[in-house]
């Protein structure tokens, strides 16, 4: 708190005639003179008149520059700062926060502020600037919380590395290209930097080189150092030879001394995919498991590990906060939700929804929860509500068109989109689309074939549809709704069939993970709007788990160093599984249910 205790008492008896500003020789008539028996004169002149009290107690730096005057009976500071700058430092002071939003100014109240040695000013100005952090000036404000608020530091340079790479590549990061050489190195040389591969680092090193070249091609060979060599294919390596020799650097006097950086290591990646739950062999599961892209490996998380086995339930990520909603665990069928906190690292339980719902269908639109449709264990429902992850609370919202259990859900374009699934008796072909500021369902458009278990994920302006169960056969098929449009189109089919599977988007790749073909299997594949894929398996098979991105999620190496890889468990990486008498359940076999009562 900025007030000390004693002194805000004092103030608050006073009421505002503690400070008042006053320009040139033009006094406010409701001023008593003798509270007010300090004045602030600046180098124009202007003044700002307050309590000598009020300067001693909130800003003791200055004391030692207060003048007396024997004739006025007043104390005098005479100071370079402006007059528009002291007003806001002394209101920061009164008012405990600072009330400007213009970043020059906010600024100059930083410098006088560190000047001045006003911590809690310090504080306040520098959580504005974090607050406030974007790609565009995010490697200011970092340099800012190095020169004045070490205790940021982490966290800025970690959005520094998170974005520094698209940032200059689109043209959003100016402060890039005045970065100092040592600098530049720290964020190129980061285990977090995120980069596609190492050829991204050589080329913001070419870039902020072209920028002053004359000056700055003396400083290539230590920043070399921070490109992974070994992790260059071919291609790569030649392509960087071809620029050095373009800027008439001797390659092979390189070579020999060693330029290039020995650290064979995969940079960490700040994006990470999250399978959690789902049914094994032998029911369902709590086991979880991430995926490092950048070592092609799933890893066992146990952190996310909660005691409670589920499947068919749904996740939902805000705020580096996981939500596990609903599901079923062999007899019971949960209305409960859950959440997983990265700071804590805990689990706690939330307020439950207002009915039980397995084979669940859930997104996320702007911070806020909606769950739609499912079984009860009785019905497959109609009912739809949404969670307020900042009063803990459910708010029951307006039916959907079609009772549905095993459909898909995803958000885009700030609306709720809901495809395929089960009535009871019927296999849907519809999606269905919620509109949240209208409270209404609205059916927008009619998938290729009927699909139950599919999967679906949301990119900028269309979803991608796969796989599922049409009521006869398992499907391999996939094809996109676009924004606004009425009809799918067709696109390569996954390399398998399956249902009851994952799906989930990251960066340019969709990933479809695990899910049911005969037997539970453990296979991964993913699309690029083009091709299918195979990639590396995850550890356990299992269908009905849940797939989440954890997005620039906080210490990812401690995560991923916690983890065992799936060497331990991972089997030869093939198309095929082991043979199972796993089964599904009844209810994800399509067996006919009794209708929900409207």
């Amino acid at each position: 708190m900025m007030v000390e205790k004693d002194y805000d008492i004092t103030l608050r008896s006073y009421g505002n005639a503690f400070c008042n500003m006053e320009v040139g020789n033009i006094y406010d008539g409701n001023i008593d003179d003798i509270l007010c028996d300090c004045v602030i004169i600046t180098d124009d002149n202007d003044r700002y008149r307050l309590n000598s009290r009020f300067v001693e107690h909130r800003c003791p730096y200055l004391i030692p520059f207060m003048l007396f005057n024997e004739t006025t009976q007043q104390y005098t500071i005479h100071t370079s700062v402006s007059i528009d700058i002291i007003k806001e430092i002394f209101y920061a002071l009164k008012y405990e926060n600072i009330n400007v939003k213009d970043w020059l100014q906010l600024e100059q109240i930083l410098k006088v502020a560190n000047d001045w040695k006003l911590d809690s000013i310090k504080r306040c100005v520098v959580q504005n600037f974090v607050d406030g952090m974007n790609e565009e000036n995010c490697i200011g404000v970092w340099q800012m919380c190095i020169k004045y608020l070490p205790e940021q530091i982490k966290k800025t340079f970690e959005y520094v590395l998170y974005t520094v790479n698209s940032s200059v590549n689109n043209g959003y990061n100016l402060d890039y290209f005045r970065l100092k050489c040592d600098d530049l190195f720290e964020i190129l040389n980061a285990d977090l930097l995120k980069v596609n591969d190492e050829m991204d680092v050589w080329i913001l090193i070419k870039r902020w080189i072209l920028i002053d070249r004359k000056k700055r091609m003396p400083y290539y060979r230590p920043l070399l150092k921070c490109i992974r060599y070994s992790l260059l294919n071919d291609e790569q390596k030649n392509e960087i030879k071809k620029d050095l020799t373009r800027f008439k650097i001797n390659i092979m006097d390189d070579q020999k001394n060693m330029i290039w950086s020995m650290n064979t290591e995969a940079r960490i990646p700040r994006d990470l995919l999250l399978a959690i739950g789902g049914w094994e062999k032998r029911g369902p599961t709590n086991v979880a498991e991430v995926l490092n892209i950048n070592t092609n490996k799933w890893q066992r998380a146990k952190t996310f590990e909660d005691n409670r086995q589920i499947a068919y339930h749904e996740c939902i990520v805000i705020n580096n906060k996981l939500y596990v909603i609903g599901g079923f665990e062999e007899t019971q069928y949960f209305n409960t939700a859950r959440c997983y906190d990265s700071e804590t690292k805990e689990w706690c339980e939330l307020a439950p929804m207002n009915y039980a719902r397995c084979y669940i269908s859930a997104c996320e639109i702007n911070g806020t929860i909606i769950v739609a449709g499912g079984s009860d264990g009785r019905s497959r429902l109609r009912t739809a509500e949404m969670y307020d992850i900042n009063k803990n609370q459910w708010t029951k919202i307006r039916n959907m068109i079609q009772r549905r259990s095993d459909a898909a859900a995803c958000a885009m374009g700030g609306k709720m989109y809901v495809a395929g699934g089960y009535t009871g008796e019927t296999v849907l072909q519809t999606v269905e689309m919620y509109i949240p500021e209208m409270d209404i369902w609205t059916e927008v458009a009619h998938m290729s074939s009927p699909r139950s278990g599919l999967a679906c994920a949301a990119s900028t302006d269309f979803i991608l549809i796969a796989g599922g169960y049409d009521g006869t056969n398992r499907l391999s098929s996939a094809e996109i709704l676009r924004i606004g449009s009425a009809h799918t189109v067709n696109v390569e089919s996954m390399p398998m069939p399956r249902s009851n599977f994952a799906m989930c988007k990251m960066g340019n790749y969709f990933y479809a993970i695990g899910g049911y073909n005969r037997t539970v299997t453990k296979t991964v594949v993913r699309f690029d709007g083009k091709k299918w894929e195979r990639i590396c398996d995850i550890s356990v098979s299992r269908s009905a788990l849940r797939v989440v991105l954890l997005k620039a999620w906080p210490d990812p190496i401690q995560l991923l160093c916690n983890t065992n890889t799936n060497s331990e468990t991972t089997q030869n990486s093939t198309c095929e599984t082991e043979s199972s008498d796993s089964q599904e359940t009844s209810s994800s076999q399509i067996t006919d249910i009794s209708d929900e009562s409207d």
